[in-house]
Parts: structure tokens; sequence; C-alpha cells
């Protein structure tokens, strides 16, 4: 299906109350302070200035990442300092008032002198995020965290870094599979992420609608989620200049899938020599950081190339061990004054209830018959021997639940630049990136897809156990079994990026630039799952469950190692091995063209032409239930334009005072299919439902529908979100 999005955006900045700039710079500079501002991060040292001499400074939130100050010592004046600090840096200063000053790139309108009808302007481009104009700041919120702030706080992925920022609400992270958590704001199959991946969700809108860039270029969507999200985990932290967040909307920028916001990865383009870093932290809670970093940029007549590899491996946090052992055992917080939070009526021994059955092959909690008494295995109870249930002394266990993945990830990345004329400049980059998630863990009873209502044990009155004359519910913790066994999953994935692009001033229109970049992005990778998933589907599983059932003594105190034994292998039965493999490919082509068209009274009117085509491919299959295969095709072509109108300057009560307008003109055409091979067997024996009534499948897997076969297929589509 084709989808046609158009967006419109209408914005204003301004920065407001001045007064004479030089009168401002002049009774600044009057007054001497005294500063102690070595060479450092520019934004850092400009923290400094403000400090030391009582000043406000203001700049874009961008400004100052990445680029080193100089340094000032002594007793100055202000501007002075100030210009001693920018002197390395492509920043300059001007005093709004004398108690005010703002820092801005050289480059701004009405800072160029032109002689000779030629530029004396050479300075780098610096691409904000939230904007295609050179000159002119984004209305939108632009949130600006760097290497520095990163490194200080002992973050240790971008997963970190977002977990501590306002704008991004519950998200996919990590350890989200392990925990259970879903994304806030998407639906249970968006929400849920594959092991070790992390995404961002600004606003709370669902990651689908934040937009991923790095470096300024859109990454290839995870296959997990047929592109639901962009895959952030496997980018190295210590390869980050900075990363900006706007927090806002920014549709007629970038598209529909930037309707939350944009979060752009700046990855560091350069090295002062060779740099090595050996880093590692510990943690009380297990959850210890290893990092190894190499970098060094090679520099040449015509540009330079910068290499960089790296390993690192990040381990989970076992909360678990930090919690209160009371009365009851660990999770009881009755002597603190708290609650008990263990989980109730579940022990060994454990609780006995009726069993009732609706006819939906479902058991429900009945009326409680009793707490099994101890001292004995459960080969002969009887039921009038049970103790009278009281909710003060029931049973109950502490389960151990998941606490996420190892984390293991190997990099490299090759990028560099290349002058080919005095206004032309080529720039490359490939990365390849490894990453290597592991869980093991102890199974609980949430792991077991045999427990029934309250995650009881139905014990049908055909188990020899069970003297009770009827089916029943118990309420039995196999804790003993449990320890016994192990769970796992594992993922092996890895993602490869690369870019070729040329940028630089076109001969035919003064003052206009030009950027063409093609880049492309896989991910691939590989799902294996040991662990009861499918439970009682197909008829092999439906069998393999009621032998369970009718096999396990759950009526004793577990002192008996032998039927402890029995039950762990019987559960045990249950486990099986899954695969998933899943695959996403991206293409991408960026065109822009950006410059000024003419002036006005208060500045140049600056514009930004573009278009962008984009493909994508999605690929996912699995073994669960014997064979699932999805895959899906995609394709967007987009035209856009800005304008940014400066409408007041260097008047009374405005300083500078704009205008930009934005327009995006969009078309989605995206396809898929899925196969569903030999489950409808296994439908037909679940739940009292009639497959072959509502499918056309028959109970034994032939197809009711002529020419279906086993086989269930089917095509969707998808549009825009603005469509």
């Amino acid at each position: 299906m084709k989808a046609v999005a158009l967006a419109l955006l209408v914005g204003t900045s301004n920065v407001a109350v001045a007064q004479s700039a030089p009168a401002a710079a002049a009774a600044a500079d009057a007054a001497v302070f005294t500063f102690d501002i070595p060479a450092q991060s520019l934004a850092s040292a400009l923290e400094l200035f403000a400090e030391q001499s009582g000043l406000q400074v203001v700049y874009a939130g961008n400004a100052g990442s990445g680029v080193q100050s100089g340094a000032v010592s002594g007793q100055v004046g202000a501007a002075t300092a100030l210009q001693q600090l920018l002197a390395p840096t492509a920043y300059m200063h001007e005093f709004i008032n004398a108690k005010t000053v703002a820092i801005r790139p050289r480059s701004s309108a009405g800072d160029v002198v032109e002689q000779d009808g030629s530029s004396a302007e050479t300075l780098e481009t610096i691409n904000v995020t939230g904007t295609y104009l050179k000159n002119i700041d984004p209305a939108s919120p632009l949130i600006v965290i760097d290497s520095q702030l990163i490194e200080s706080r002992g973050y240790a992925s971008i997963e970190d870094v977002l977990r501590n920022l306002p704008q991004n609400f519950s998200n996919r992270t990590s350890a989200s599979r392990a925990l259970g958590e879903k994304e806030f704001g998407s639906s249970y199959g968006d929400g849920v992420s594959g092991l070790g991946s992390s995404g961002a969700n600004l606003r709370g809108l669902g990651s689908r609608s934040t937009l991923i860039l790095v470096d300024g270029r859109r990454r290839s969507g995870s296959a997990q989620a047929q592109g639901a999200y962009t895959d952030i985990s496997s980018i190295p932290v210590s390869q980050i200049e900075r990363i900006e967040v706007l927090s806002d909307g920014a549709s007629a920028i970038y598209g529909s899938d930037a309707v939350a916001g944009v979060i752009n990865i700046v990855l560091k383009k350069s090295y002062d020599g060779t740099t090595a870093q050996l880093r590692h932290e510990n943690s009380s809670t297990g959850a210890d950081v290893s990092r190894l970093d190499l970098a060094r940029t090679f520099g040449y007549g015509s540009g330079h190339v910068t290499a960089a590899v790296g390993l690192e491996r990040t381990l989970p946090a076992d909360v678990t061990s930090l919690i209160h052992v009371g009365p009851n055992g660990r999770g009881d917080f009755s002597d603190r004054g708290g609650v008990n939070g263990r989980t109730r009526n579940k022990g060994q021994p454990g609780v006995v209830y009726e069993s009732l059955d609706f006819g939906i092959d479902y058991h429900f909690m009945g009326e409680t018959l009793g707490v099994i008494p101890g001292g004995q295995d459960g080969t002969a109870l009887d039921p009038d021997s049970l103790l009278a249930y009281d909710p003060a002394t029931a049973p109950s266990t502490y389960e151990r639940s998941r606490i996420g993945p190892k984390v293991d990830n190997r990099y490299v990345r090759i990028s560099g630049v290349h002058d080919l004329g005095e206004t032309t400049q080529l720039n490359y980059g490939i990365s390849h990136v490894r990453q290597v998630n592991k869980e093991n863990w102890r199974p609980t009873l949430f792991d077991f897809s045999i427990f029934e209502d309250g995650y009881n044990t139905y014990v049908p009155a055909s188990n020899p156990y069970n003297n009770f004359g009827s089916d029943v519910l118990v309420g039995y913790s196999f804790e003993r079994e449990f320890e016994g066994m192990n769970l796992s999953e594992d993922q092996k994935q890895t993602n490869s990026d690369a870019h070729v692009g040329i940028n630089g001033k076109l001969p035919f229109a003064k003052g206009w630039d030009y950027e063409a970049t093609y880049s492309i992005g896989r991910e691939k990778g590989t799902t294996t799952a040991l662990m009861d998933l499918t439970g009682s589907m197909g008829a092999d599983g439906y069998a393999r469950t009621l032998e369970v059932l009718n096999g396990l003594n759950v009526f004793g105190d577990g002192s008996n190692d032998a039927i402890v034994a029995r039950n762990r292998e019987l559960l045990q039965s249950l486990v099986e091995r899954h695969v998933y493999r899943f695959q996403s490919r991206a293409n991408t082509v960026d065109l822009l063209t950006r410059g000024e068209l003419f002036q006005l009274p208060a500045g140049k009117i600056e514009a930004a032409f573009g278009a962008q085509h984009r493909e994508q491919r999605y690929n996912y299959e699995s073994n669960l239930g014997e064979q699932l295969r999805s895959e899906s095709t995609g394709k967007s072509e987009a035209l856009f334009t800005e304008i940014g109108i400066p409408l007041l300057k260097d008047q009374p009560l405005a300083k500078l005072f704009s205008l930009t307008v934005a327009a995006r003109y969009e078309r989605f055409d995206q396809r898929g299919d899925s196969a569903l091979r030999d489950w409808s067997a296994g439908l037909g024996e679940l739940g009292g439902f009639d497959v072959e009534q509502l499918t056309g499948v028959n109970n034994d897997g032939t197809g009711g529908i002529t020419g279906s076969d086993s086989v269930v297929s089917r095509s969707f589509s998808r549009t825009s979100p603005l469509a």
C-alpha cells in the first residue's frame, strides 16, 4: 500500500532585550576579574568563565561540544578573557548588555567580511539537529550531552544516558525482556524488545515515533520488530562525541518517524595522536563494566583518516542479592515496618485448592482445602491430614527473577575526509560492531506455561499421587527442583554501516553549498533460547504436558531427593531449543542544498532544499511451531524545504527575532508477507476452540480451504503514522 504524508512547521526564535553592543563590551572589559581557566572543553570553560566573572553567558545548546578552548590566567577584562578562550575555536562573543554575553559561530549572518568579491570565511560547517539552516538556531529546545559529561557520570551505554533524560519515557532496555517490561506508549507486540537491545522513547509516544540519527544519518531499523524501533545498544559509548536530543516533534524536517523528537548521536571524527583507554568500573551489585579502546588519526596533505577499535563488557546488576531477609525469608519486610513481598501460598509443602473447570480447558482456584503437612514425601498423603489454612502462617517463597544479559561488544570504525579542491570535500566512513548477549538463570514458576490460575499446579484425578478423588490445584513452589535447572537465552548480532558523501560550494550560486550522501546499513542476528515457550501447543506438546501433570508429585515437602529429581526431569522435558534469525537492510540517498536568498533589514533570508530516497528490507524467521517466517520491504521518497526569515535585529526589545517555515512531502510504499507452517494441528488442541470452523484448517493439519494445505499465509501493508 502507498501513503503520502505532508507536514508543515512554522516556528520562531528570539534572543531578547539588548543595549548597544560596543558600549556593553567596553563596560564589561573595564572591570577586571581574576581568571584561572586552563584549556579544556569549551562548554566547561564557559561555565568557569561565568562563575569567575559573575556574567551571564548565553549560547546555543550545541555550542562548545567537542571544541577545545584556549587558556586564560591572571587579571584581565571579561572581553579580553573571552577572546583568549575563543581564539582556537570557530566561535565569537558579543555583549548583549553589561551583564550578558552571547556566544555564537563566527559564520553568523552579518559577521562575514568579504574582500575582492570572495569570502574570507573558511571555517568548518556546523550542522545543528532540528534545522537544515546554517545560521538560524532551531526554535525547538535542543539538549546536548557531550562526551565529558558521559565519562564523568560513568554512563556505560546510550541506554544509561537516556535513562537520566526526563524527556525519555520508559523505553526498551537491555534488561526489558528479562524483566518482562514493556515500552510505554507501545502495543504489546511493539513494546517488547529483543534480548540486549535498547531504543528511545521521547515523550512516551513509542520508539517508532523517535528518530535515531548517527552523524545526522538514519540508522537501519531493527528486524526484531519489523523496523518498529532502531536498536542503539551496539553503538560504543566510547566513540560518542556528543548526543543531541531534540525533544519536540520534527516531522516537517525529518519525516513522520520524528513525531516525538530526534536523537542525533555524533561520533568522534579525529584524535590528537594515538589514544588508548582502559577502564573498569566495579559495582557492589555485580554490574561491572570493562572497556578497552584504541584510536588514531592519520593526517596527510589533503585530508585525514581516523581508525578506532575497541572491546567492552557489561555485566547485569543483581539487585535481588540486596533484598532484605526478614522473619519469613528474603523479601519479607514486616520486621522493618513494611510488607511481606514474598509470593504467598507457594511452598514445599504447599497449599491445596479445589479445581474449577468451566469447560474451557483452564482451571481456576476454588475453595482452599488446606495446607500440606511436612515430614512426608507426598506418595501417600491422606486428605484428612491437611492443616487448616491461616493467611498469617501460610507458606511463601521468594522467586529470584531474571536480571538481564551479559553484553560483549567489539567494534572497528574507519572514517575520514579528503579535500578534492578548495571548495569540495569527500567524506566517508565504515563501521562494524559485533554484540553478544548472554543470560542464564534459574527458572521460576513464571517460566513455565503449564501452571494455571495463580501459578498453581493442576493435578488431574488420574495422577497416582492425587488421593483427593478429583482434580485439584496445588501451590507448590518447586524451589528445590529449580535449583538444579538452568534456562538460557543468547543473542549474537552484527551491525554494519557505511557512507560516502561529497560536499562543497555551488559554483553557479554564490553563498550556496551542497551535500550529497549515500549510506547503507545492515543488522543481522540470531537468538537461541532454551526454555518453555510453546507449552501445550501442538499435538506433541499437549501429550507431553499431560504426561508431566500425571507424573508430578507436588504433595510432599521436597525432602525426598529421588522425588525432587523426578519432578525436575519432568519439567525439563518441557524445555526446548528455539532459534530466531533476523536481518534488516537500509539504503539511503540524501541530497541537500542551502544558502542565502536576499537581504532584509534584519539580515539575510536563508533557505534549504533537499530530497531523500530510502529503501529498507526486514526478514525474520524462527522454529517456533515448526517455522514462522515474515518479510517486508519498504520505500520512501521525500522532498523538503526550510526557510528562515530574520524579522527584527538590534531593536530595543529584541536582539534577534526570526521566523522559520518548514514543509516536507513524503511518499511511502511498504509491503510484506508472513507464513506460519504446521501450526494448525496444535491450535486444534487448545482452549476448546473449533479451529476448523474458525480458519478452515482441519485438526489433522490438512487444509479445509482449497489449495491451503498446511500453510497459513497472509499479506499486510503499513502506512505512515500521518496518513
